[in-house]
């Protein structure tokens, strides 16, 4: 049948390794044509394989001698980090999956600042640990994902985990008047403004 044949044929994609950088970006555009195809129905778990292969990929390649890293590796690199943001996108339900999002977690803090923290020798803890990334479109890329993971509705999955609420614009504009803000610089580039609003405004 279709189903079983496309479900193959993603497999087959994760399972085929290659060296040609080009082949390789033809294969990660044939995979978001399978994701973003609402007629194509390919199990979750399937897609659970191909996360935690394109994470795998990404770990691998970042963990090469400085020799092999060229642009054009960088380029497969940044490639499988909008494959990842695409495949969460189109199936949320990935996230709920704490396996999951542990993987994604480790690949965007080693696109970032260049080690993940399990690899290291002691425990370094962020405020200290020093930024080397492969390269700034990588560390963009990665970046780009961990905005998507808080951004992106398919957070909300995680019902236990985050605290949801309905506060908008108009909630402050209304507030403005009547409420004191305190402003605090974060890191001499960022402006945080905070206030206590009622419950009742925060419906509970």
């Amino acid at each position: 049948t279709i189903p079983e044949y496309s479900n193959q044929a993603v497999l087959l994609i994760c399972d085929k390794g290659t060296n040609d950088s080009q082949l390789f970006l033809t294969a990660l555009d044939t995979l978001i044509s399978f994701v973003t195809d609402p007629i194509c129905q390919i199990p979750i778990e399937t897609w659970k394989i191909v996360l935690k292969r394109l994470c795998t990929f990404i770990d691998t390649q970042l963990h090469l001698s400085p020799k092999h890293h060229t642009r054009e590796m960088h380029s497969t690199c940044v490639a499988t980090y909008n494959t990842l943001i695409t495949l969460i996108i189109e199936r949320p339900t990935l996230l709920d999956d704490l396996e999951n999002l542990f993987q994604l977690c480790e690949i965007i803090e080693l696109g970032v600042s260049g080690e993940k923290a399990q690899s290291s020798e002691k425990i370094i803890y962020k405020k200290y640990k020093e930024f080397h990334p492969a390269s700034q479109r990588v560390a963009e890329a990665a970046e780009y994902l961990m905005c998507i993971l808080f951004e992106h509705k398919a957070v909300l999955h995680l019902k236990n985990d985050i605290c949801r609420n309905w506060l908008d614009e108009t909630t402050f504009a209304n507030s403005m008047t009547s409420t004191q803000f305190k402003y605090f610089a974060v890191n001499g580039n960022t402006l945080l403004a905070v206030t206590e609003l009622p419950i009742t405004v925060n419906n509970g």
